[in-house]
């Protein structure tokens, strides 16, 4: 249940289906990431075109709103893990990311995304 605060400020922005596993999951774990690029909105619209079932559940905007791009009992891959267990691991997080150029580095005096 989400707190009325949070749904208050909750944009639904839903992937299609078939852009995430539509597999209830028992979650364990909560992932923070960072979108290294432009809005939440541009990150979703990114998820559309990629067919790989990449994505997260929520995307907070740098504005402070959440974005919902599916429920949270279901799951996209984020973590780009590479070991035996990588789909039990994602399935088990709910991933949450944050609308941010992230790791920025300086050239010149300005700062760039790295």
């Amino acid at each position: 249940m989400i707190p009325k605060a949070l749904t208050d400020r909750l944009i639904q922005c839903r992937l299609p289906d078939g852009n995430f596993y539509p597999e209830a999951v028992l979650k364990r774990q909560i992932v923070f990431h960072h979108t290294a690029g432009g809005s939440g909105k541009s990150s979703i619209d990114g998820w559309v075109k990629d067919k790989m079932r990449v994505g997260t559940p929520f995307v907070i905007d740098r504005d402070g709103k959440i974005l919902q791009a599916f429920p949270s009992i279901y799951w996209a891959f984020a973590l780009g893990l590479n070991t035996p267990n990588y789909r039990s691991i994602e399935a088990a997080a709910v991933q949450i990311e944050l609308a941010s150029y992230g790791y920025l580095k300086e050239v010149n005096g300005s700062y760039i995304n790295a």
